[in-house]
């Protein structure tokens, strides 16, 4: 996939908002931002590639 590496990029900024936004105590925001990187993720994985998409939510979302 040509966009493949921009479209990592922009998943694991979104896990970086997240984290920020659970340090902030803006639950809403880190939800929102992880609901879009698991989305980013599973829609990489339709195409059968690999992507290094780091699971590193915030310890409240993984918990959820």
């Amino acid at each position: 996939m040509v966009y493949q590496n921009w479209w990592m990029t922009l998943a694991t900024r979104l896990v970086s908002l997240a984290e920020d936004a659970q340090e902030r105590g803006w639950p809403r925001e880190m939800e929102r931002h992880c609901a879009i990187a698991d989305r980013i993720s599973a829609l990489l994985g339709q195409f059968e590639e690999e992507t290094d998409l780091p699971d590193q939510r915030p310890a409240t979302a993984i918990a959820e």
